[in-house]
């Protein structure tokens, strides 16, 4: 049975690609908070098939980050990651967060913090998997990025900038790594119903949002494709049926 890492699974689309990958797959997945999560999730924990799937979660509170040294959080991030199978095929980065707000107001610390989340663990995390993906001669990692990187959003420039960064190199990391039969998919989301956006925002255009279970779907269906051998699905655009907000 293929091995996935799934990062930043407590809630929202990780925790359903979780739920879709959890019956083909033996699935890994990194949670913030251990103790909210298993407390969360434990009078429903059927819905991923055994109460032992516990011990294939491991905690990644990247915000931990702003109190340490950069070698400190690398790390606290490898040790995390020394304890599960280093063999992953497919690593799925899911982790991120956003503050929306008109450039002229953003704070250093807004950009700063969102750099460390959502730029720094996934130079870690893929570099630490694609070394072993390359001896394997084998591997798949998915990229949950956002449509603002396509388009220009107002409110989005820092958040913009730094999913950008993340996709640019996973794109680089794709033309370094097609000889060792590794697909890395760049997937550009438009607004999802998640925790990523305020309660009122959810409220007034939650409608127009897409579902985190059609991303769960979605996600399955590139991780089916990617072990045909004779073409990489490089990028995937998905924007709400009824537009952007």
């Amino acid at each position: 049975m293929k091995k996935v890492m799934i990062i930043g699974a407590s809630n929202g689309i990780g925790r359903e690609i979780h739920k879709l990958l959890n019956n083909s797959f033996e699935c890994f997945i990194s949670v913030q908070n251990l103790n909210k999560y298993m407390e969360k999730y434990k009078e429903i924990y059927s819905d991923y098939s055994s109460e032992s799937n516990f011990k294939n979660i491991i905690e990644l509170d990247f915000a931990k980050q702003q109190q340490m040294r950069l070698n400190e959080f690398q790390t606290y991030v490898l040790s995390e990651l020394d304890t599960l199978p280093n063999d992953i095929d497919i690593l799925i980065n899911n982790a991120g967060v956003a503050t929306f707000s008109d450039f002229a107001k953003n704070t250093l610390e807004d950009f700063d913090r969102q750099v460390q989340i959502n730029i720094i663990p996934s130079f870690i995390i893929t570099q630490y998997f694609l070394r072993k993906m390359i001896e394997n001669n084998s591997g798949v990692i998915i990229n949950i990025s956002s449509i603002s990187t396509k388009i220009a959003f107002q409110n989005s420039a820092v958040y913009s900038a730094t999913k950008s960064a993340v996709a640019a190199m996973m794109n680089s990391i794709r033309e370094e790594n097609r000889s060792n039969n590794i697909k890395i998919t760049n997937l550009f989301l438009g607004a999802t119903k998640t925790g990523i956006w305020s309660k009122e925002m959810q409220e007034n255009f939650g409608y127009k949002m897409i579902n985190p279970e059609s991303v769960g779907k979605l996600v399955k269906s590139i991780v089916d494709l990617s072990q045909i051998s004779d073409f990489m699905l490089e990028e995937l655009i998905v924007r709400p049926q009824l537009g952007d907000l």
